[in-house]
């Protein structure tokens, strides 16, 4: 078998730490969820007031499905900082 090369850059990691922050005009209970559907979070939310955490994703995830009020928002992953504000 031939020797396999890696190049020097290659991003080994697996999963990615995000923290997104989420602001509604209303309270009212607020889902993240990965690109099947499944929940990583839920939370209640307060009117204006912002709710930050932090969880673990695999680095397949390119987006989350953020569910308040039966709508749901579509956020893609572009950094390890995510904003929201949701009406």
């Amino acid at each position: 078998m031939k020797e396999m090369q890696v190049p020097a850059d290659f991003n080994w990691k697996t999963t990615c730490n995000l923290q997104v922050s989420i602001t509604a005009k209303s309270n009212g209970l607020v889902e993240i969820l990965d690109s099947q559907g499944n929940a990583y979070q839920k939370a209640f939310l307060l009117a204006n007031k912002p709710f930050v955490l932090k969880f673990t994703v695999p680095t397949f995830e390119k987006s989350l499905k953020i569910k308040f009020n039966w709508k749901e928002t579509s956020v893609d992953i572009t950094s390890d900082n995510l904003t929201a504000t949701l009406n």
